[in-house]
């Protein structure tokens, strides 16, 4: 995928529309491309103005709960070049090479795990990132502390 970083609100939206629909068609995805998003530094998930399309965009990823990458620079001191895959073990060894042809980005070199098998008897853990903080703390101020 490619997106410019001239394209408005409009164009992200479709952007995440169709990652939504190939993550919701597939049972192991891979997404890959240029998205051109300078703000958001996935080497180690800092905050990003929520007025931001690049918040938009970082939202709509984690929200589907997919795992991105690439970790270092692949245009002077960005990543704007991505890897989403479905799965935490599907795709890894992560490589920055060299720009090949006439591009500016440096290359992505990844492999990807061919005999992937869903696991079955998964323990189930809590992601306190989508937590509802603010119906818990409602929840909570209707409780009467001195009468427990």
């Amino acid at each position: 995928m490619y997106r410019s970083p001239s394209r408005d609100q409009e164009h992200l939206a479709k952007l995440c529309n169709e990652i939504e629909w190939v993550h919701k068609s597939a049972e192991l995805v891979i997404i890959l491309g240029d998205f051109n998003f300078l703000l958001i530094k996935w080497e180690h998930y800092s905050p990003i103005p929520e007025s931001s399309l690049d918040f938009v965009f970082f939202t709509k990823v984690t929200d589907l709960g997919l795992y991105q990458g690439v970790q270092k620079p692949t245009l002077n001191k960005n990543i704007l070049d991505s890897i989403f895959y479905s799965h935490e073990s599907l795709v890894f060894d992560f490589e920055i090479l060299p720009p090949f042809g006439t591009s500016d980005h440096d290359s992505v070199q990844f492999k990807i795990f061919s005999n992937y098998q869903e696991k079955t008897n998964l323990e189930q853990t809590k992601d306190f990132a989508k937590a509802d903080y603010d119906g818990i703390e409602a929840f909570l101020s209707t409780v009467s502390w001195s009468d427990i």
